[in-house]
């Protein structure tokens, strides 16, 4: 029903009822046009979720890593010589992991406002880990369909007959960001962190991708 319609056909009604209408009348049938007007509502743009949810948040949930894994320290900037990455980067998040005491486990977050910028750093890190000794050690190479738009996956596994913890790279682009995960612990292997990035990287693409 159109309220300010009837609104003013009352003022009309009321304005003709009478042939020299008071000033009081015409005052009091203004105020009853008011009355019946919906008022007016200024209208915002209301922030889509991928906005306002923090992705800290959605780093490391129930049932993604071993139960010794507990989220440590966050920081907003890039580790100190970060595989030399350009900087520009318009979020940083760099979320350590707690476990034993000579497990280093982490992953780092890097969204950037050009697409050419994520590649960019991709390719950069994976140049940087390709040209080291240790890298090109690792023997377990696995290729996971899905997994960000780019992704690569190296890492060792510790069996009974050695001494090194296992170690695990991955790294893998979706959308503005990429992400790097990292681990170096008896508690992982590479198949758990790859199941992890998975996780992780299906969390992130409804909040980033818009």
């Amino acid at each position: 029903m159109n309220y300010k319609f009837i609104a003013v056909i009352s003022v009309i009604s009321i304005i003709s009822a009478a042939c020299t209408p008071s000033a009081s009348l015409v005052q009091t049938a203004i105020a009853q046009t008011q009355a019946v007007m919906p008022s007016q509502t200024s209208i915002t743009n209301t922030p889509s979720v991928s906005q306002h949810v923090d992705i800290e948040n959605i780093i490391l949930l129930p049932g993604d890593l071993p139960k010794e894994f507990v989220r440590g320290q966050t920081k907003n900037f890039i580790p100190k010589d970060f595989f030399r990455v350009p900087e520009g980067a318009s979020k940083v998040i760099n979320q350590e992991f707690e476990a034993e005491k000579l497990d280093i486990s982490y992953v780092v977050i890097l969204q950037y406002e050009s697409l050419v910028d994520v590649n960019k750093v991709y390719d950069t890190v994976f140049t940087y880990l390709d040209k080291t000794k240790d890298y090109n050690k690792l023997d377990n190479i696995l290729t996971i369909r899905g997994l960000g738009e780019t992704s690569h996956i190296a890492g060792h596994d510790r069996d009974a007959n050695d001494s090194k913890r296992s170690t695990v790279h991955v790294v893998f682009t979706r959308c503005n960001a990429f992400v790097y995960i990292y681990f170096k612990s008896d508690k992982v292997q590479t198949d758990s962190v790859a199941v992890y990035a998975q996780r992780l990287d299906s969390r992130l693409k409804p909040l980033i991708c818009i």
